[in-house]
């Protein structure tokens, strides 16, 4: 009978110190508030401005090593490389949906592994400074006393850093702003694709000693620079791959962007047949079986999200942002 003559009496008392507490934090959060809107007029009278302000988005930065040199806000994602390159898997296929930072991840793998001389020095990239950089320091500074899942961790981010800078890279976008779907825009697409193997193929060939390859190898370099149309363009990534691996003595890391832009599927029928065999026979022989290849990572354009292992690389969730 007394346990229950002072229960009403507890509960008014709950209830009464429950609202004291609200009006607390709505009080709080006013003056905070108040405060904030005072720092921001503070700071528009001495011309400075407050922290939001001073945040750089990266609209239309064409590259992943830009966003360093520009000083732009963003996201840091390198630890995912380790998902990539300490993975017993060696191709990796990845479906986002557009303007998820798909781009941006490719060019953050050309810039960790990529060959110095050959990405300039506005693509190196200091990756020490960025969070797969500051946990491998962090874990090998007490390394002794790790436990069983940092011992594990540490040890795919050493095989990770083992690739920084030590492999030869491909990056090739097949992106076009309207797919292909007749005979005459399937012949300029393919002539694009050719411009741009053709590209990455010159550029390797003002860095490298042609002399030290093999006269075969030589020639097909030859002649993927200069854009021949006598070559068998079909096999121009394998044979880039080739070259590539015969000349730095060690395998390539293959970045394809936006594989499945030049699908255009109709009521009629899928994607026009000329494409679907240049593309078909370009990336079957550069990626499947091709021991010129050391990773592989082929993005495409999806508009479902499935989750995965790479799900939380693209976009952002609600406690990033600022």
């Amino acid at each position: 009978m007394v346990t229950s003559s002072k229960q009403p009496h507890q509960e008014i008392k709950k209830g009464v110190k429950n609202k004291i507490r609200k009006s607390q934090k709505l009080q709080e959060r006013k003056d905070n508030g108040n405060e904030h809107q005072k720092d921001q007029s503070r700071d528009r009278k001495k011309g400075t401005k407050s922290k939001t302000r001073n945040v750089h988005y990266p609209v239309g930065v064409d590259h992943f090593s830009t966003l360093e040199l520009g000083g732009y806000a963003f996201i840091d994602r390198t630890l995912y490389l380790k998902d990539v390159f300490a993975s017993g898997f060696n191709h990796f296929l990845i479906l986002r949906p557009r303007r998820s930072g798909k781009s941006l991840f490719l060019q953050m793998i050309e810039s960790f592994v990529g060959i110095q001389n050959y990405l300039g020095k506005y693509k190196n990239v200091d990756f020490s400074s960025y969070e797969i950089g500051i946990r491998r320091k962090e874990l090998l500074e007490r390394q002794e006393l790790l436990c069983e899942e940092e011992e594990v961790e540490l040890l795919d981010l050493q095989k990770t850093w083992g690739y920084r800078s030590q492999h030869p890279t491909i990056y090739l976008s097949l992106y076009v702003p309207d797919p292909p779907s007749s005979d005459g825009g399937a012949a300029d697409f393919i002539e694009l694709i050719k411009q741009r193997i053709s590209a990455i193929a010159e550029k390797y060939r003002a860095i490298i000693d042609r002399k030290a390859l093999p006269k075969v190898l030589r020639r097909a370099l030859r002649m993927l620079s200069n854009l021949r149309t006598d070559f068998p363009w079909h096999t121009g990534l394998y044979r880039l791959s080739e070259i590539l691996a015969e000349y730095y003595g060690r395998k390539a890391v293959v970045l394809i962007d936006e594989y499945d832009s030049s699908l255009h599927f109709t009521l009629k029928g899928g994607m026009h047949s000329k494409v679907r065999s240049f593309l078909m026979n370009l990336l079957s022989l550069a990626l499947k079986d091709n021991v010129h290849v050391e990773k592989s990572v082929v993005m495409g354009t999806t508009r479902f999200l499935k989750n995965g292992e790479f799900a939380p690389v693209f976009g952002f969730s609600e406690e990033e942002l600022i």
